[in-house]
C-alpha cells in the first residue's frame, strides 16, 4: 500500500544550517567583544609605554640638558635632543631659553606636528649657589599613529583567523548535528508518518553506532517505539470497546431513529434479524403520534408532545400501535434532543424496544403472582392454626416440666427431711449394738448373739452412710450445702483417704498405692468434702477389683495450672452404657461380676456434685475387663500459691 505524504527529501528548513548561523552570530558577537577587548588593552599598554617614556626623559635628561644650557654647549645639547629622538615614537622635541624677553629658540630637532597626540613640557633648572633657577623650557612631541598601525595589523590578523576558525567550526558542528542528530530526525519523521491505526509497521530501528549508553537519540526511538506499542494496543482496546458498544447498543434496543426540528422521522435502521417489524420505513416524514386509532387529544399524548417541544429528553416512553396483521405491538422508545454548534434545536436521536412479549410475559407473571398470593394466603392461614396448635402443646409441655421440677424438688425435701428423722433411731441402734458388742453390761450369752449384735452395728452404719449420701446429694440439689473453704495439702487428703480403703483394701487382697509428686502445691476447698470425693471413688475402686488387682492413686500439676488426680485399678472395668449408668443417681452397673457387690449407687453422682460445686470435674474411662480410671480436676483458680 502507498503510503502518502511519504518524506523523501532533505528539508529546505535544516537544523543544522540555523545551528551554524546561531553559532556563526554568537561566535562572532563574541570574537568581537574579546577582541574590542584586547585590543583596548594593547592600546592602553603602548600608551603607558610612551608614558614611562616620557617619565625617564624627565628623570635622566633633564638635569644634564640643564647643566649644558647654563655653559651654553650647544653641541651637547644637540646631542641630548637626538638621544630622546631615538625613542620610540618620538617626532619632536625642542628647547627654548626663558632669560629672552621674546622666548627665543635655543634648539630644536624633528618635525612639528600641527595636532600633536602626546605633548609633554618641561622646566629646565640649574642649581646656582644653591638656588635653583629655571633657565630655559623643553617640549616634547609623540606620535601614535606607530600604535594605530600595530593595533589595525592586529586587526587584521586576529579578525582572519578568528574567521577561518569559526567558519571550520560552523562546519563542523554542521557535519556533527547532521551526522549525530538531524539524519535520524529524518529518518523519525519518516518513521511516524507511515503510521497508520490500520497498518502494522515495524518497530523503528536506526542503524548507527551504539554507545556504551542509550543516549538522546535511543531514548527517543524506544520512547515511540512504546507509543507506536501504546497506541496500537489503545486502537485495538477501542475497536473492541466500539464493537462492545455496538452489541450492547443493538442487544438494548431495536432500531435507531432519528427525527427533524418538527418531530418528524428522517431515519430508521434496519430491525435485528429473527425480529418483528415493529416499526416500518414508511414511518419515515411521519409523527410519533400520526397512525389510526391515536388519540391525539388525550392528556398521554398532550404531555409527550409538550416535552418535545421543550425540547427535553425522554426515557421509556410506552404506547401501542396496530400493525399490518390487525394485532396491536407495544412500543418503548427513549430520545434526547439534538443542537447544533450555535446551540439551534435540531431534532431528536433515540432508540425503540418492542416490549410487546415482555408486557405479555408480565401480564402472565401477574396472574401467576396472584393465584400463587391466595395459596400462601390459604397456606399462611394453615400454619398458624398448626403454631397455634404448637403454642398449646409447648405450654401443656411447659407446665409438665413445671409439676415435675416441683415433685423433684419436693422429693429432695422429704428426703432430706426423712434422712434426718431417721439418723437419731439409727445412731441410737449403731451406739446399743457397740455397747453391746464391747460387753459393758455383761457378756452375751452366746456366739450367735455376738454375730447378730455385730450384723446389726454394720448394718446401721451401712444405712448411716446410706443416709448421709441421700442427705448430702439433696443438699447440693436444692443449693443448701456450703463450702468450708481452707487451702490443705494434697498428700494429707490423700493419705487420709488411703488410710480409709487400707484395711478393706487388705481384706480383698488388693494392693493399694499412691504416687505423688514432692512438691505439689495446694489447694483451696472443702477438705472435708473433697476426702469424701476421694474415699468414695477409692472404695468403688476397692469393691470392683478382684484379689490380686491393684488399684494406684496419683497427682499431677498441669501446665495450664490445674491439679488432676486419678484413681486407677485393675478391676472389671465398664462399656459406655456402664460408664453413663455409673454417674446417674442411683444407678448401678449390670455386670455378673458385680452383683454381689453392695452399693446405692450415689457414691460418684455425689463426687461429681461435689466436684462442679469446687469449679471442677470427675469422668470415667473404663474398658471391660481391663480396669477403671476416674479423674477428678481442680481448676487453676483452685490452686494456691503456696507448695505442700
Amino acid at each position: 500500500m502507498a503510503i502518502e505524504n511519504e518524506i523523501t527529501d532533505p528539508p529546505t528548513q535544516s537544523i543544522g544550517w540555523f545551528l551554524v548561523v546561531l553559532i556563526l552570530l554568537f561566535s562572532s558577537l563574541i570574537t568581537l567583544i574579546l577582541f574590542a577587548g584586547q585590543l583596548y588593552f594593547d592600546y592602553r599598554r603602548d600608551v603607558n609605554a610612551i608614558e614611562a617614556r616620557f617619565g625617564e626623559i624627565e628623570s635622566s635628561h633633564l638635569e644634564s640638558i640643564g647643566g649644558s644650557m647654563w655653559h651654553v654647549d650647544h653641541t651637547q645639547l644637540r646631542r641630548q635632543l637626538e638621544g630622546i629622538m631615538r625613542l620610540p615614537d618620538m617626532r619632536f622635541v625642542e628647547i627654548r631659553e626663558i632669560p629672552n624677553s621674546n622666548d627665543s629658540l635655543a634648539i630644536s630637532i624633528g618635525e612639528r606636528m600641527a595636532q600633536p597626540n602626546i605633548v609633554h613640557n618641561y622646566n629646565i633648572t640649574y642649581l646656582d649657589q644653591g638656588i635653583p633657577k629655571i633657565i630655559g623650557n623643553l617640549r616634547i612631541e609623540a606620535t601614535l599613529e606607530n600604535v594605530y598601525q600595530r593595533l589595525i595589523d592586529k586587526t587584521l590578523v586576529i579578525l582572519a583567523s578568528q574567521g577561518i576558525k569559526t567558519f571550520l567550526v560552523s562546519f563542523f558542528i554542521l557535519y556533527v548535528v547532521y551526522y549525530f542528530f538531524t539524519r535520524y530526525l529524518v529518518q523519525i519523521a519518516q518513521h511516524l508518518n507511515q503510521y497508520r491505526q490500520n497498518i502494522s509497521i515495524p518497530p523503528l530501528h536506526l542503524k548507527r553506532q551504539s554507545w556504551k549508553k542509550p543516549d538522546e537519540i535511543d531514548r527517543v526511538v524506544e520512547a515511540i517505539n512504546s507509543m507506536q506499542i501504546q497506541l496500537a494496543s489503545s486502537y485495538s482496546e477501542l475497536r473492541k470497546s466500539e464493537e462492545r458498544f455496538r452489541d450492547f447498543a443493538e442487544s438494548a434496543a431495536d432500531r435507531f431513529w432519528e427525527a427533524d426540528e418538527n418531530h418528524r422521522f428522517t431515519y430508521m435502521s434496519s430491525p435485528p434479524k429473527g425480529s418483528g417489524r415493529a416499526l416500518s420505513e414508511d414511518m419515515l416524514g411521519t409523527h410519533r403520534w400520526d397512525f389510526e386509532g391515536a388519540d391525539t387529544e388525550s392528556d398521554f399524548w398532550k404531555n409527550h408532545r409538550a416535552n418535545l417541544d421543550a425540547h427535553r429528553p425522554f426515557q421509556d416512553f410506552e404506547y401501542s400501535r396496530p400493525i399490518a396483521d390487525g394485532k396491536n405491538v407495544i412500543i418503548r422508545c427513549s430520545g434526547v434532543p439534538v443542537f447544533d454548534q450555535e446551540g439551534c434545536f435540531v431534532g431528536y436521536r433515540g432508540t425503540t424496544i418492542d416490549i410487546t412479549k415482555r408486557k405479555n410475559t408480565e401480564k402472565a407473571l401477574q396472574e401467576a403472582h396472584d393465584k400463587l398470593e391466595l395459596r400462601v394466603h390459604d397456606r399462611t392461614a394453615q400454619l398458624r392454626e398448626e403454631v397455634e396448635e404448637r403454642k398449646r402443646i409447648e405450654a401443656n409441655l411447659i407446665e409438665a416440666n413445671r409439676k415435675a421440677e416441683s415433685a423433684n424438688r419436693t422429693k429432695s425435701e422429704f428426703l432430706a427431711n426423712m434422712s434426718h428423722e431417721l439418723r437419731t433411731p439409727l445412731n441410737a441402734i449403731i451406739g446399743f449394738s457397740e455397747t453391746l458388742s464391747e460387753k459393758i453390761f455383761g457378756p452375751l450369752k452366746n456366739r450367735k448373739q455376738e454375730e447378730y449384735v455385730q450384723d446389726i452395728n454394720e448394718s446401721g452404719r451401712h444405712l448411716l452412710s446410706i443416709i448421709n449420701d441421700i442427705l448430702d446429694l439433696s443438699a447440693v440439689e436444692l443449693g443448701k450445702m456450703e463450702l468450708n473453704e481452707t487451702n490443705f495439702d494434697i498428700a494429707t487428703i490423700t493419705d487420709y483417704s488411703r488410710q480409709i480403703m487400707q484395711s478393706p483394701a487388705t481384706k480383698k487382697g488388693v494392693h493399694l498405692s499412691v504416687k505423688l509428686n514432692n512438691r505439689l502445691p495446694k489447694i483451696r476447698g472443702d477438705e472435708l468434702r473433697i476426702k469424701q470425693v476421694l474415699v468414695n471413688i477409692l472404695s468403688n475402686a476397692v469393691k470392683f477389683t478382684p484379689e490380686g488387682g491393684k488399684v494406684t492413686v496419683s497427682a499431677q500439676h498441669l501446665e495450664d495450672g490445674s491439679i488432676v488426680f486419678t484413681v486407677v485399678d485393675t478391676g472389671i472395668g465398664m462399656d459406655e452404657e456402664g460408664m453413663s449408668k455409673a454417674i446417674e443417681k442411683f444407678g448401678q452397673v449390670k455386670n455378673t461380676l458385680a452383683q454381689n457387690r453392695q452399693g446405692t449407687g450415689l457414691g460418684l453422682p455425689l463426687s461429681k456434685e461435689l466436684m462442679q460445686l469446687h469449679g471442677g470435674d470427675l469422668w470415667i474411662d473404663s474398658i471391660p475387663s481391663k480396669g477403671t480410671t476416674v479423674t477428678v480436676k481442680f481448676p487453676p483458680e483452685r490452686v494456691a500459691q503456696e507448695v505442700s
